[in-house]
Parts: C-alpha cells; structure tokens; sequence
C-alpha cells in the first residue's frame, strides 16, 4: 500500500468553525418552520436527563434532531443546508484554520473533517472547503424522511480515535497533524505525529500539556 504525503484531520466546531454548529442549524431551520416550535417542549426531559449525567451526548442530540426535524425531506432540508453552510463559509470559519487547510492543500496533504456534527451539512460543507474526506456522525432516513435516529455512532471521544484508526490503516503516512478544541478530542491528538489543541480553557490546555500535545490560539 503506497504511503500518502501526509494526513491532516480537523475537528468541526470549534475547530474550524468559530463556534458550535449543530444549535444555530436547527435554530435557523425552525426559524424557516416555526410551526415546529410547539415540538420544542419535548425537548425538557431530555435536557433534564442529560443535565443529570443520565442520558448520553448521543441519545441527547438524537432528541434534538426528533424534536426539530424529524419526518423532514431532504428536499425540504436542501435549501435551508446551503444557507447555512453558505454562511458558515462567509463568517463563520477562523481565519487560521483556513490557512492552516490551505498549507496542507498546496502540501499534498490527505485532508480529512472529523467531527461529531451531523452529516446533514458537515458534508456539504466539506465539498465547499475542497477536502478530501469527511468523517462524522450520520443520521438515519426512512422512505427518504429524517427519522432523529443516528445511523452511526456519535463521532466523539473514543469513537474518533477508532476511525482514525482505521483511517490511517487504509491510508498509512508518516506524518498525521491533528486539530481539535475539547478535552474529548485528547486521546485522538496523542496519536497524531503533531497534534494541537485549538482555542480551549486553560484547564484543558494544562491536561494537553501534561499529555504532549501544544495548544494554539486560532482566529
């Protein structure tokens, strides 16, 4: 198996975006709908539950993508998914983190989005910043409408590690940067040859520390 130039993996929020992205998406598309406000209160015991530590990160945005868009199309998605990612792309990226990708990109650098953002416009976005792959959480589709169900695991903590794993079995390289912005995403950077953690409190930049990995400030 030929050895790639070099694998640099980006986490989404955070990251490459100034701040989360699943929130504003659904926020913006019940502003389009706000017929579907009154599903809104389902959202309490849900939010309770997590609040407690009883309900995961992946049972808790599965709630939310019920309560906001299930039995949507894609077609009735599609619009709204350009606007958004569209004004992901004016405003919405740290300006370094562009030009970090753009290095790799005139590299030669296998570019590769990981992030626990669902697939509903992490993909479309990808396709928009030229990368060469995007790994995320997927949702599930029956007779072509959302259910809120995940079709994936949640691409979080451990489960980035995994397939990065995998990632860099198909694609072996000597070289592997990675970039992410949470005390979650630790454990991937440690297995990258140069890892930093972006933007984070300094709390987590003290674990990271003590943990190999360089923390960075991106704008």
């Amino acid at each position: 198996m030929r050895e790639c130039a070099g694998l640099a993996v980006f986490d989404l929020d955070g990251t490459l975006t100034k701040r989360d992205t699943l929130i504003p998406y659904l926020a913006g598309f019940l502003l389009n709908h706000p017929r579907r406000l009154a599903r809104l209160p389902r959202l309490i015991p849900a939010s309770a539950a997590y609040g407690a530590g009883w309900m995961s990160n992946a049972a808790l945005k599965e709630a939310f993508l019920r309560a906001v868009l299930g039995g949507t199309t894609r077609d009735a998605l599609c619009s709204w998914t350009q606007t958004f990612t569209e004004r992901l792309m004016a405003g919405g990226l740290r300006r370094d983190a562009v030009r970090q990708l753009r290095w790799h990109r005139a590299s030669g650098h296998y570019i590769v989005i990981m992030s626990a953002s669902v697939d509903l416009y992490v993909r479309p976005l990808g396709r928009l910043l030229d990368v060469d792959e995007v790994l995320c959480t997927e949702v599930e589709w029956e007779d072509e409408r959302l259910t809120g169900r995940l079709a994936t695991p949640n691409c979080a903590g451990a489960e980035k590690v995994r397939r990065l794993e995998m990632l860099t079995e198909r694609l072996p390289s000597r070289s592997v940067w990675a970039y992410a912005d949470r005390r979650s995403d630790i454990p991937l950077l440690q297995r990258a040859t140069h890892a930093y953690l972006v933007n984070s409190a300094r709390r987590v930049r003290s674990v990271a520390a003590q943990c190999g990995v360089r923390a960075v400030t991106w704008r």
